[in-house]
């Protein structure tokens, strides 16, 4: 692809930095070549002055230069021409987890451009890109593994998933300006670990209003801090484990006590799951049998789980598990 900037050196403060005259396609100068010309005229005013600069600022389209903060002026530097910048908006937080078992692992971009003149406001600038995504895996140096184009006003997403590894890696996006040849990047660091969580809680048996009830057989670990969530009907409760705790082998029981559904006698719905950092496991869904005080012995019940999906012709399948209370 044809090079859209001059790579000539600016020849003095009086040139067109958008156009070089010497240049047989009149192109823009590059920013390699801005980038030298003011570091060397800056660097030349500085050792006119004998090093007595104490304050540099920017005013108007010029660089001035005082001996002091709030002191004399001791010359300037007029600056003219375009400048481009880009911005990048992300759905993505900077830092996030991803679990072992998730198999997707998608980050959005959305980029924009503005542009003005120097010492003027900033305008939007409709141009579209181009972009690399690379990763490091912990080693330090990153390696390309996608890249792509956007149009204008679009975004773009990419599933990562399949390039980050155990432990904590860095992701970096870089995305190029097709006309204005400027470049933005956004770095995200992702942590690949592992929160799992099993349930097979004894559903079957009836919650009684004002006895002990545990919600039981809760097996859970992962190396992060963590959040048990237990929902019933619509009022949820929470319970946090440092990185280190985890239960795997003896079961953790959550206490229900206290805990009897407002609305008393009947089937309720118990929800499950872990969280933490961003992430969460599968949800466990119960159905349950509560009877307030009122109603011991004096109502029956019954509630269905484990329904299966579909029944298939011929076989021996088992399509739902119930339980029943007081039945007739």
């Amino acid at each position: 692809m044809a090079q859209k900037y001059s790579n000539n050196e600016i020849p003095n403060l009086d040139a067109d930095w958008g156009q070089d005259m010497t240049d047989e396609k009149l192109r823009p100068y590059s920013n390699g070549a801005v980038q030298r010309f003011l570091k060397t005229k800056i660097q030349e005013q500085m050792s006119a002055l004998e090093g007595k600069i104490g304050w540099l600022s920017y005013e108007s389209g010029n660089i001035v230069f005082y001996d002091s903060h709030d002191g004399a002026m001791m010359g300037s530097i007029s600056l003219s021409g375009t400048i481009y910048s880009i911005s990048l908006v992300s759905d993505t937080a900077a830092i996030f987890y991803v679990l072992t078992d998730e198999e997707t692992k998608y980050i959005t971009i959305t980029p924009s451009s503005k542009s003005g003149e120097i010492g003027g406001s900033m305008s939007d600038y409709i141009e579209d890109y181009t972009y690399v995504i690379s990763v490091d895996n912990g080693t330090g140096t990153f390696r390309e593994i996608l890249s792509g184009e956007c149009v204008n006003g679009n975004s773009f997403t990419n599933n990562i998933r399949n390039y980050i590894t155990t432990g904590t890696n860095r992701i970096r996006v870089v995305v190029t300006g097709k006309d204005s040849a400027q470049s933005k990047s956004m770095v995200f660091t992702c942590t690949l670990t592992n929160l799992s969580l099993n349930c097979s809680f004894s559903w079957w048996k009836p919650f009684i209003q004002g006895n002990n009830y545990y919600i039981d057989k809760i097996y859970f670990g992962g190396n992060m801090a963590k959040t048990l969530y237990v929902k019933v009907d619509e009022v949820l409760y929470t319970m946090n484990f440092s990185s280190g705790t985890n239960y795997l082998s003896a079961d953790y029981q959550f206490n229900m006590a206290g805990k009897f559904p407002e609305s008393g006698t009947g089937i309720h719905t118990v929800e499950i799951w872990m969280g933490g950092s961003g992430v969460e496991t599968s949800h466990y869904t119960y159905n349950i049998m509560c009877v307030a005080t009122t109603d011991i012995n004096q109502v029956p019940l019954v509630c269905i789980n484990e329904v299966a999906e579909k029944a298939v012709n011929y076989t021996s399948q088992t399509l739902f598990k119930y339980a029943t209370y007081n039945a007739i």
